[in-house]
């Protein structure tokens, strides 16, 4: 797939949703390796986009959600707990977490206290 022009924003959010899209399908069709793969693409869009704007909330958001999906596949989960609890725990010292993304700090810690267990 192509990757849209890096200098529009929206183009690229869009683009790293439809990889996320693609990748929750490719799961539900049990391939994980190219799953994986487009997790990883989204990923990188969205590192780059929260990267260049790092006040946006709803890019820090976008990132934690690429993520998210990595770490409950099993990839590298450890790792991407802890960058999702680190930047939640940001976002909340901010007061930019909604009521809902509050909760969802207290299930990535317990999700990466889990994984460090194994």
């Amino acid at each position: 797939m192509a990757t849209a022009d890096p200098t529009n924003t929206g183009l690229q959010r869009d683009l790293s949703a439809s990889y996320n899209n693609i990748g929750d399908v490719l799961v539900a069709q049990g391939n994980l390796a190219d799953a994986l793969k487009s997790f990883r693409d989204s990923l990188a869009i969205r590192e780059r986009l929260a990267q260049a704007d790092q006040a946006n909330v709803q890019s820090q958001i976008d990132l934690i959600l690429s993520h998210w999906r990595l770490a409950l596949q099993g990839d590298d989960a450890v790792r991407h707990w802890s960058l999702i609890v680190v930047t939640l725990r940001k976002l909340d010292t901010e007061n930019k977490l909604t009521a809902e993304q509050q909760r969802w700090l207290l299930e990535a810690e317990k999700k990466r206290a889990q994984v460090q267990l194994e």
